[in-house]
């Protein structure tokens, strides 16, 4: 099996589960946004159980604490690509890079995102400032 990919849809199940506010997983409901087998997304899912991140009530696999923590740091991540894409970059697609990019991109390039986002919003850009300046610290 491919592991990464694995890894993407349990990402994407975290991310879409919160996203609808159902925190709930089913292969039913990834089938419908994610391209890959049935074998996969079953895997995925049973990963996410073995993990601790979902557990079965009544019939339904539903978020526990854990995976809700997950989750919640996943479509941060994911919410950050996309308004630096749309905001900054003016990328019409900027939700499906999102989707793409959400699984690749470390936590210190979206906290530098996030402060590119916060100097926008503020009437700044990173070229109103010397090379080398630390512009967290610049306010």
């Amino acid at each position: 099996m491919n592991e990464n990919l694995i890894r993407e849809i349990m990402e994407d199940a975290l991310r879409m589960a919160v996203e609808t506010g159902k925190d709930c997983v089913s292969v039913n409901m990834l089938k419908k946004d994610i391209t890959a087998t049935e074998e996969l997304l079953i895997e995925a899912v049973d990963r996410l159980k073995k993990e601790g991140l979902v557990r079965i009530k009544n019939h339904e696999t539903i978020l526990t604490k854990k995976g809700r923590e997950k989750a919640a740091k996943i479509l941060a991540r994911h919410e950050i690509i996309e308004k630096y894409f749309h905001d900054i970059l003016k990328e019409p697609m900027c939700h499906n890079v999102a989707h793409t990019l959400e699984h690749f991109v470390s936590s210190e390039t979206t906290r530098r995102m996030k402060e590119l986002l916060n100097l926008k919003q503020k009437g700044k850009s990173a070229v109103d400032f010397p090379p080398g300046t630390n512009i967290l610290n610049a306010y």
